[in-house]
């Protein structure tokens, strides 16, 4: 085959008339494998050699535009002064006759670490780790030839198998690669041709306001991904991308453990600490170098200390011998939960990682061993031969129960001590959670806790020491720790989900309390939870009640459940609307209303939208951004029920 002699204006018809053809007489190209807005990639074949090789193919009609033109170029002269495993390799560059120019690269059999995000929503610290030391380690030879990528995602990182490493990643797409120095004229700005300088979501607060950087820009990105796959989603997000950038430059990340889909176990706080270093505003204050970022993570990774609590929690294939369950695609927009998978982290104390480097000190890149990934988990749980007691406690739901009842009337309490009689639980004589009980039974939920974490390392196999960490955490308010312990309890023995002292925390955990502050989204992972993991019969039910409730906290917590769930049908949306028209504290708020009660087509939305229109406070009107959409919408539900029936 030779070179094609013509190419069609439209680029997707370019990309057909190049399946099959021999670009430079050496790369034969046989099936497209990506797309996008600048070229495609092609799976090919070097013709001589036989050699797998992945062609990027810059769009004709773009080859002519000096600034992408030169971006390509700039990738093709970036990768091909970096050799490193962690980092794609080049084999050749050229142009094609009609102009338009080719990388030929290696290929890549694996996913982007977007994909397995994904899918799995969020990874362990360990996991999240591991995967980030690999592109440290080629950001660090990266930032030794004088070269910052600038562009660090999920996209961008290739999840590849190598020899025992099922996740060896590998970093692409030096596109927007900077120069340290004079040897490209970096004046060249790819803005003008309406390319991001880089991806606002990974983009440090320096790259954001256009001042000059070097490496730990790279490494501010690398943080940002972190928390990302930690958390499941990124600590600063908008749709608006102005305001996107300018969090990156004024706003603190959350508390990771604010972001924790439900399932996840809390992030050791050492690891917590070093992401917060490693989003700091000022590059100055960062982790000053790769090498040190890579130091860090060895010592949290290192097996000197088997208990670190980084490792993924092992699933209940692991723990019992049988084959590993299925993994399920299930995510939910920042409101996840455990899929009975196992996955997670132990929450654990860690000591802060030794002194970096000084910013500025020489750091090349230094070759050290990768830390030895965890073996698998040769735990099982087996009977045991200790004698049993029948413990009859307080139950937890009656400290429960009764402090949301003391927060509803304003009296502030942290447990009442009001005797119940609980379900007769069997724990196992002397073991940790038969303490637990004892302390939990006795109104003292911290005492619990703490004795509980003195045991972290021996407890996380216990389905019943993990069922007790759940109550504790659930009595003292912290429902996200709480929701994650029920989530291990359960997996390690399902039945636990009949536990009434559970039952009863959810319920606890999906009401609305009048003092103290409410958050929508832990109260929806509480109901999601219920609805998923336990087998409460109106779980369901009560979702619904909560989507359609007159609290705005409760709906804001049970609508996105609804929709995760499939029962949006079996909500009264125009009850919803007019309640969002009606409680929403500023006209911005209650705006978004008018527009879905004009998509329901309800004629009843007539009177109440008139009503908005005129509603006054303390004689001034209050609606005044909503009034046009309003009167709009009036006319149209109007003209749409038609004329009144003759009497």
């Amino acid at each position: 085959m030779t070179e094609p002699k013509g190419r069609l204006s439209d680029p997707d018809l370019e990309t057909e008339a190049l399946v099959g053809t021999i670009v430079d007489g050496r790369y034969r190209l046989d099936a497209v494998i990506g797309r996008g807005g600048m070229g495609v990639v092609f799976r090919g074949e070097h013709v001589s050699i036989r050699r797998p090789v992945a062609v990027k193919v810059l769009h004709t009609s773009l080859a002519g535009v000096p600034e992408l033109r030169g971006r390509f170029e700039r990738e093709a002269w970036a990768i091909g002064r970096i050799d490193h495993p962690n980092c794609i390799s080049i084999f050749d560059f050229g142009a094609m006759p009609d102009g338009s120019l080719y990388l030929a690269m290696e290929l890549l059999d694996g996913e982007p670490l977007s994909d397995l995000l994904a899918r799995e929503e969020y990874l362990s610290p360990a996991r999240a780790l591991r995967i980030l030391r690999h592109v440290l380690s080629g950001l660090e030879h990266v930032h030794a030839a004088g070269i910052v990528h600038r562009d660090i995602k999920p996209e961008n990182i290739i999840i590849v198998r190598q020899d025992d490493d099922r996740e060896f990643a590998k970093l692409l797409d030096f596109g927007i690669a900077k120069m340290v120095g004079a040897e490209v004229d970096d004046s060249v700005k790819l803005t003008q041709a309406g390319m991001a300088f880089g991806t606002p979501v990974y983009m440090s607060p320096e790259q954001a306001i256009g001042n000059p950087i070097d490496g730990r820009a790279d490494l501010y990105a690398i943080s940002v991904l972190a928390f990302e796959l930690m958390c499941g989603k990124p600590p600063f997000y908008t749709d608006d991308k102005i305001a996107l950038l300018s969090m990156h430059t004024t706003r603190e990340p959350p508390a990771m453990r604010d972001c924790l889909p439900v399932g996840a176990a809390m992030i050791p706080e050492a690891v917590e600490a070093l992401l917060r270093r490693g989003l700091a505003k000022r590059p100055g204050e960062r982790i000053p170098s790769a090498s040190a970022y890579i130091e860090a993570i060895d010592d949290f990774l290192t097996d000197s200390d088997p208990l670190s609590g980084l490792e993924q929690r092992p699933s209940l294939g692991e723990l019992t011998g049988a084959h590993p369950l299925v993994p399920v695609d299930d995510p939910f927009a920042g409101m996840g939960v455990g899929d009975g998978r196992g996955t997670g982290s132990a929450p654990v104390m860690l000591d802060d990682a030794g002194a970096a480097p000084a910013p500025g000190s020489p750091r090349g890149p230094t070759p050290r061993p990768a830390p030895r990934p965890g073996a698998p988990s040769t735990t099982r749980i087996r009977a045991r031969s200790e004698p049993t007691t029948s413990i009859r406690r307080r139950p937890v739901w009656t400290y429960l129960i009764g402090g949301l009842i003391a927060a509803a009337i304003g009296v502030g309490i942290a447990v009442v001590t009001t005797r119940g009689d609980g379900p007769s639980n069997k724990l196992p004589a002397g073991s940790a959670a038969e303490a637990a009980a004892e302390k939990l039974g006795q109104g003292d939920p911290e005492g619990a806790l703490r004795l509980l974490t003195a045991v972290q390392d021996k407890i996380q196999a216990d389905p019943l020491a993990q069922l007790q960490l759940g109550h504790a955490h659930a009595a003292l308010r912290q429902n996200a720790k709480a929701l994650a312990a029920y989530d291990l309890a359960l997996v390690l023995s399902p039945s636990l989900e009949a536990d009434a002292d559970l039952r009863a925390a959810l319920a606890a955990m999906t009401t609305v309390s009048t003092k103290g502050k409410n958050d929508p989204e832990q109260i929806g992972r509480a109901f999601l939870f219920m609805a998923q993991r336990t087998k409460i019969a109106d779980a369901r039910d009560r979702v619904v009640a909560a989507a359609q409730d007159d609290s705005m906290v409760l709906r804001a917590a049970a609508l996105p459940v609804v929709d995760k769930l499939g029962l949006g049908d079996r909500v009264d949306w125009f009850r919803v609307y007019v309640l969002d028209l009606e409680q929403g504290k500023t006209c911005d708020e209650r705006k978004p209303a008018v527009a879905k009660l004009r998509a329901l087509g309800d004629a009843r939305a007539i009177d109440v939208l008139k009503k908005a229109i005129e509603r006054k406070d303390k004689r001034k009107a209050v609606n005044g951004c909503l009034v046009d959409d309003a009167s709009s919408a009036v006319v149209y539900l109007t003209e749409r029920a038609g004329p009144p029936p003759a009497p």
